[in-house]
């Protein structure tokens, strides 16, 4: 059976307004996804893949480091996913927050996704029968925690 995993994605937005600039901003919610979407589907498409490959960048760096190889069809294991989503401010609401992390991140993490690095192997309830989303406020670490705890059958 693998180890569990523990993940840190930074946030990679950044604050422009002349009060807070630099400062670490929030990942795109949801409401960020309908805009983008709303906007230009091109816009949208690359805002989803910047997001997509800045999560699987710092997973698969994560999954190296611990020696944790991409999931296969051979070895797929069924896995609890924990996600703590580290925001700078306690002012979005919780469906905008995870609205939008929770899909950059769960697919980032799948093995059956084509940017995805196969930290687990889909995220559809059969193969993650158990995700367990949290938020803490943080306004020097923004991002997201990831722990992967895998079950045996």
């Amino acid at each position: 059976m693998r180890p569990p995993l523990h993940i840190t994605i930074p946030t990679n937005r950044a604050y422009t307004s002349e009060r807070n600039w630099g400062k670490p901003a929030p990942m795109d919610g949801l409401n960020e996804i309908i805009r983008q979407n709303r906007t230009n589907k091109y816009v949208a498409a690359e805002a989803e893949r910047d997001n997509l490959l800045h999560c699987a960048r710092f997973i698969r760096a994560a999954m190296h480091k611990a020696g944790y190889a991409p999931m296969t069809k051979a070895d797929r294991q069924r896995c609890q996913v924990y996600v703590t989503v580290i925001e700078p401010h306690d002012q979005r609401d919780v469906p905008n927050v995870f609205g939008g992390v929770l899909k950059y991140a769960l697919d980032a993490l799948t093995a059956r996704n084509e940017n995805g690095v196969g930290a687990i192997w889909d995220d559809n309830t059969k193969w993650m029968p158990r995700m367990v989303p949290s938020i803490r406020i943080d306004p020097k670490n923004v991002g997201i925690e990831i722990t992967i705890i895998p079950l045996e059958d």
